[in-house]
């Protein structure tokens, strides 16, 4: 038991006496009570009875009272457990069912409206999904910080936030908006959960096919179909730049690394782009595409995605080769099998005019 290593008395002594002289020290574990707190204060519970006072029932099995004291941060590893992951799939899927394809069957209005372009945009369905969503997230996790695109996207102040925050969510209700208001069934719902900035889980959902693709930190991808056995989502295996297929969207890229990336891009197998970030990390963490080069990082666009490159077996860094924080929203993204494919891939990307 956790107290038998904490408790610095002997057994010897707390049989020979049910009291010690007031002001008498125990070492209190962490997050229980404050480091070498007297008995005088700590409270010590054996069944309904609380002793004080360094007064120590008789026996050995006590549970030492919780303070305000320190307390040890939980391992992110563990802070969502297979059914969370259930929960969440299921939630995905009764919202991909209830809001978002009767609107997209055009079977109810959903008024379209634009952000900063015609390209860039936003419907009642993006709104009614992340409602839906961030109500039954806060239901199973009332203390979570929520950011969701619609509703909080536009604070920068709140993605910060997510850096300390013990348990927050990442909502994209709609990613490829304009495909699903343009009719193409290329859209997905993401979902990322992170605890202090560390992302932990991922589920990226597919209303059109019902799949769910999922990730827990230290536990792998995998694709859950209705009807199926859960699959295991692996990249595929590392290639050399004229072998990849490559998602890069270049108009989000800087005017000034623009011509080069497009240039470029005639080395490698084959280029192509889906207008959305869900499907297309969905083809790389199942190895049906080599490499992902993204500019714009709004965190709900790639923080689930993310993850689920890789616990599929991928590797991925900013443009400068640093590691990628679902805070960061610039220095570029590149995902690729690992680490020697990325940097093949960096440099046949960036590569000046001979």
């Amino acid at each position: 038991p956790r107290w038998r290593r904490v408790l610095t008395l002997r057994r010897s002594r707390l049989l020979s006496s049910k009291r010690r002289p007031p002001g008498r020290r125990f070492c209190i574990p962490k997050g229980d009570c404050r480091i070498g707190q007297t008995a005088d204060r700590a409270q010590i519970t054996k069944g309904n009875t609380t002793h004080l006072r360094g007064e120590l029932p008789l026996g050995l099995h006590k549970t030492i009272g919780k303070c305000n004291g320190p307390t040890k941060r939980k391992n992110p590893m563990t802070l969502f457990s297979p059914s969370h992951v259930d929960q969440l799939c299921n939630l995905l899927c009764r919202v991909g069912e209830e809001e978002l394809l009767p609107r997209f069957r055009a079977q109810i209005p959903n008024p379209v409206h634009e952000k900063t372009s015609s390209f860039d945009v936003f419907s009642e369905a993006d709104q009614a999904a992340e409602d839906r969503i961030t109500e039954a997230l806060l239901t199973m996790f009332p203390d979570a910080l929520i950011v969701g695109e619609e509703r909080t996207g536009n604070d920068p102040a709140i993605i910060k936030k997510m850096a300390d925050a013990p348990i927050a969510f990442l909502i994209d209700p709609i990613d490829g908006t304009k495909n699903f208001t343009s009719g193409l069934p290329l859209f997905g719902t993401m979902i990322a959960g992170l605890s202090h900035g560390e992302i932990t889980f991922a589920a990226i959902h597919d209303p059109i096919t019902g799949g769910t693709a999922t990730a827990l930190r230290g536990a792998g991808s995998w694709l859950r179909q209705t009807g199926l056995s859960d699959q295991r989502m692996r990249v595929s295996p590392p290639c050399a730049p004229s072998q990849m297929n490559i998602v890069a969207g270049t108009n989000f890229l800087p005017p000034a690394l623009r011509p080069t990336v497009q240039r470029n891009l005639s080395k490698f197998a084959m280029n192509f782009w889906l207008r959305c970030a869900a499907h297309e990390y969905r083809l790389a963490a199942s190895g049906n595409c080599e490499l992902l080069v993204y500019n714009k990082l709004m965190p709900w666009d790639h923080a689930a995605g993310w993850l689920l490159h890789h616990e599929a077996g991928g590797y991925s860094a900013h443009y400068d080769g640093t590691a990628y924080k679902p805070i960061h929203t610039t220095g570029g993204l590149i995902c690729a099998p690992d680490p020697d494919s990325w940097q093949a891939a960096r440099n046949c990307l960036f590569a000046p005019e001979s």
